[in-house]
């Protein structure tokens, strides 16, 4: 018969309710009927720490207890199931977090380089009519270039017919003296407007060739922009493709963040509906 005011008796009972959480987990599953939680029923109980430590077996429970060792294995594998469960909810819920800002910050380099997207081609259209505006004036200066080409050939026929005339005339210089005299003044002012010609030709040369520098330096740009456009349908493109993954992602994420919700309240009620509790 154990002495229950004996120091001695106390202690071992307080050793016996801080046990290992299997012990625990041990007397929360035992009938209510076998506790013996006071040190009044330690000597009838078979669950009483007098009679499990009167073998002086401390390392295993009594023999009675191993009925339910079932019980207390689903209540432990429910313990550690329940919070492996939290802790997946919560990594889920920082992955979430952590993917919504980067579809927030997707979504913003998406309207941005839908805008550049916008300037660059506004700024291809006006390019692209300058370009056209310029070929026109490439090809109106380039006939102006062939008429005065014509007309500079036309002249030169005229030089070529008065010069002969001059020297027909001058044989003839005795008897058609005044005729020459005119003709000279005539070959002088056609002179005149042969060099005037020649310069406007020269000009003319010189726009045309600038133009043309022009020309080769609008469809470089023109080639350039081209690329460019192309980069940035392709980088919307990317960028889009991501958009769409980033949501499967956050749908997939969402599943299960909801399963996981599931599973946390359907453990909830059988830990708390189907799992025996611990009497005081």
């Amino acid at each position: 018969m154990a002495d229950h005011n004996s120091p001695n008796h106390y202690i071992r009972a307080f050793l016996w309710r801080r046990q290992l959480p299997v012990f625990l987990a041990v007397d929360r599953c035992r009938p209510a009927s076998h506790k013996a939680d006071t040190p009044s029923g330690a000597e009838d109980s078979p669950y009483s720490p007098e009679k499990c430590f009167s073998h002086g077996d401390r390392n295993v429970m009594c023999a009675k207890w191993q009925t339910n060792l079932v019980c207390c294995l689903l209540f432990i594998v429910s313990r550690g199931v329940y919070i492996v469960l939290f802790v997946a909810y919560i990594v889920l819920f920082v992955v979430y977090i952590v993917l919504f800002v980067a579809y927030i910050v997707l979504f913003v380099v998406y309207i941005v380089l839908f805008v550049m997207y916008i300037v660059l081609f506004v700024v291809y259209i006006v390019l692209f009519v300058a370009y056209i505006v310029l070929f026109v004036a490439y090809i109106v200066l380039f006939v102006v270039y062939i008429v005065l080409f014509v007309v500079y050939i036309v002249l030169f026929v005229v030089y070529i017919v008065l010069f002969v005339a001059y020297i027909v005339l001058f044989v003839a210089y005795i008897v058609l003296f005044v005729a020459y005299i005119v003709l000279f003044v005539a070959y002088i002012v056609l002179f005149v407007v042969y060099i005037v010609l020649f310069v406007v030709y020269i000009v003319l040369f010189v726009v045309y060739i600038v133009l043309f520098v022009v020309h080769i330096v609008l469809f470089v740009m023109y080639i350039v922009l081209l690329v460019a456009y192309i980069v940035l349908l392709v980088a919307y493109i990317v960028l889009f493709v991501a958009y769409i993954v980033l949501f499967v992602v956050y749908i997939v994420l969402f599943v299960a963040y909801i399963v996981l919700f599931v599973a946390y309240i359907v453990l909830s009620v059988v830990d708390i509906f189907y799992i025996p509790q611990r009497t005081s």
